[in-house]
């Protein structure tokens, strides 16, 4: 087996096909290792230069390591490997892939390939905690795993609606009917999109619905990116496509006040972002939204929906208690910049270990303000 490395828009388009196809097959395959997803990203978001692994057996493509390496920090700065789509667009799951029959060797290969690369530092960030290429790089000496990916709680999905209801709690399910009644009361009507003619504009008002979300939690000062705006627009075309794109919305006249941008992935439902009307930041909207979504995927077959990153509370009054964690695991490679930025990283560490509080110097729960 040949491992290559293609560094050129040009080269990165003509993999599309076969990528898709090695993704279907391996252990890896998850929606935000899709071409389409990564390379819409990678041109909107991407700096520095395309850094991804190909992996041959004969002229079949089984193994890809999807990266990309720029420099970042100061004092000194280092050459940086990353995964391609790893900020900014809510990716989860991230890791090489490969055929089942040779993933132990491809990703030993890959790992390889990543010390004798050129990059200071391999800093690899959103891949789940038991992945199996995780345990190979910290095998392989000079890492160091962070645990602040954050984590995934997931609702596993019954059968039918009221099994479902009937899993919350008595307070939720009161408030999920009182929600959908105040909703109903106001004459808001649900909107799911379907028409591509449709697409644009609607993609617009969920920005700006997403952007009022944000303003409430971060300030007025929030704004959409124009990276995030074009990659949503661009990415959302694709799903839709494809068939597995949810953009909900509710609607009051002709002015949508909430939305919720899911997409299917095989028997699981991602959640991807919401957002909702500034004047509706205390309203039942959001609530009633998300019992659709939640509905709307039980009807579909699906067993699984993940809420991504975040534990914000109202994940766990809808019944999202199967958590899924992620890491991020940074490698040092031997050079001069490597070497400071471990020391640097170390020393970054030590001073926060100082400010954590020992358990016994920490409140009791009695104690405790509610949060």
């Amino acid at each position: 087996m040949r491992i290559a490395t293609i560094d050129s828009e040009q080269e990165f388009a003509l993999l599309a096909p076969e990528w898709d196809a090695l993704l279907r097959q391996s252990r890896q395959d998850g929606p935000f290792l899709r071409y389409h997803w990564l390379q819409t990203w990678w041109e909107t978001f991407g700096v520095g230069r395309l850094d991804v692994a190909t992996l041959r057996r004969g002229g079949e493509l089984v193994g890809v390591l999807p990266t990309f390496t720029a420099t970042a920090g100061r004092l000194p700065p280092a050459r940086v490997t990353r995964f391609l789509g790893d900020v900014g667009v809510g990716s989860t799951g991230l890791s090489p892939f490969a055929l089942p029959d040779v993933e132990q060797d491809a990703f030993q290969r890959f790992a390889q390939h990543l010390r004798a690369r050129h990059a200071d530092v391999v800093d690899l960030r959103f891949m789940d905690e038991h992945a199996t290429f995780l345990g190979v790089l910290e095998h392989g000496g000079r890492t160091r795993v962070y645990d602040d990916c954050g984590s995934c709680p997931r609702i596993a999905l019954p059968g039918d609606w009221d099994t479902y209801l009937s899993s919350l709690s008595k307070h939720m399910r009161h408030e999920v009917r009182r929600s959908q009644r105040r909703v109903a009361e106001r004459g808001l009507e649900l909107e799911v999109i379907s028409d591509p003619d449709a697409l644009p504009e609607a993609v617009d008002d969920f920005l700006r619905l997403h952007e009022g979300r944000m303003r409430s939690k971060e300030g007025a000062e929030f704004r959409v990116s124009e990276a995030y705006a074009a990659f949503t627009h661009r990415v959302m075309s694709t799903l839709l496509d494809e068939g597995s794109l949810r953009l909900m919305f509710l609607r009051l006249g002709d002015r949508r006040v909430a939305a919720i941008y899911l997409l299917r992935d095989a028997d699981t439902m991602f959640a991807e972002q919401s957002g909702f009307d500034e004047a509706e930041a205390r309203s039942d909207v959001l609530r009633t939204l998300w019992a659709y979504a939640i509905r709307g995927a039980i009807e579909e077959g699906c067993s699984m929906l993940d809420m991504l990153i975040g534990e914000q509370r109202y994940k766990s009054e809808f019944g999202a208690d199967d958590i899924r964690t992620l890491s991020h695991v940074r490698a040092y490679n031997p050079t001069l910049r490597g070497l400071a930025r471990r020391a640097r990283d170390a020393a970054v560490d030590a001073r926060e270990a100082r400010r954590t509080p020992s358990p016994a110097s920490e409140p009791s729960a009695e104690g405790a303000s509610a949060g």
